[in-house]
């Protein structure tokens, strides 16, 4: 069963692929709990908070998630997407581990190719099926401010690396990891500066 947070028709706008309209899957919850995150809403899965409830009531950024088979998110893909391209994000979407993988796969089985946003904090799991290669793209974005600490060696999976930034120290740290650590071949770097409050740090822009 996957807990979706929200399933909507979007134009990608970050990154490599900005400007390609896609189909996006936000899957809720998140182990991170970045401080400048900009999807609160998809974070807490407490039952205590009772936020379970229908897909339709889950739409929009209200805090509310639904619980759905792989196929019911296939099926509902289908009603409102004839294009081929489909984002899996989150939260944080690996930590729904197996069904994840039957999600990727059914949709890959009626002509879906398939891009995660991962923060690279959850590893890939051989022995259930979810592994790189099921994805069309594999986008890692490293939070150094996050809970849990990102898994280096995922870094050699991904497609494209989005790094957020918030000061130029951010962007030295980057380069250090770079240097020491394995990447694919022909992956891409994306620097992102973090919105701090309702401005960007001008020194960063230039």
């Amino acid at each position: 069963m996957l807990l979706v947070n929200d399933m909507y028709p979007a134009i990608q706008g970050e990154g490599v692929w900005t400007g390609r309209p896609m189909y996006l899957i936000r899957l809720h919850g998140c182990n991170v709990g970045c401080p400048f995150c900009d999807t609160n809403h998809a974070q807490d899965t407490t039952v205590v908070n009772n936020k379970e409830t229908s897909f339709l009531e889950a739409r929009g950024e209200n805090g509310k998630f639904t619980v759905m088979q792989p196929e019911e998110v296939v099926a509902q893909v289908m009603q409102e997407w004839n294009f081929e391209l489909v984002m899996i994000t989150g939260g944080e979407p690996m930590l729904q581990g197996m069904d994840l993988e039957h999600l990727v796969r059914e949709l890959g089985r009626v002509g879906y190719k398939c891009h995660l946003e991962t923060s690279g904090t959850v590893p890939w799991d051989k022995d259930i099926g979810l592994v790189p290669d099921i994805f069309r793209w594999v986008t890692v974005s490293p939070k150094l401010k996050g809970k849990v600490p990102f898994i280096k060696d995922n870094l050699q999976h991904a497609h494209e690396v989005k790094w957020p930034i918030e000061n130029e120290s951010d962007i030295v740290t980057l380069m250090k990891l770079i240097q020491v650590t394995p990447m694919k071949k022909g992956s891409v770097l994306s620097l992102h500066p973090i919105l701090l409050g309702d401005k960007y740090n001008d020194n960063l822009i230039q």
